[in-house]
């Protein structure tokens, strides 16, 4: 299932966890997730492409 980034932020918001807090805890720069969120990043390489695949 596809997610939006309003599905995600969603969910972290019902977790009661920030993005950043989520990035550290899952070994991500905060700033990457927050650029793939906001579709700043498009994911084509490297550790942005493993980030929607941990949304899931």
């Amino acid at each position: 299932m596809i997610r939006t980034t309003t599905d995600v932020l969603e969910e972290f918001r019902l977790r009661g966890i920030s993005v950043a807090e989520w990035a550290r805890h899952n070994g991500f720069n905060p700033t990457l997730v927050y650029q793939v969120l906001r579709s700043r990043h498009v994911p084509t390489r490297g550790r942005a492409t493993v980030l929607p695949l941990r949304w899931e």
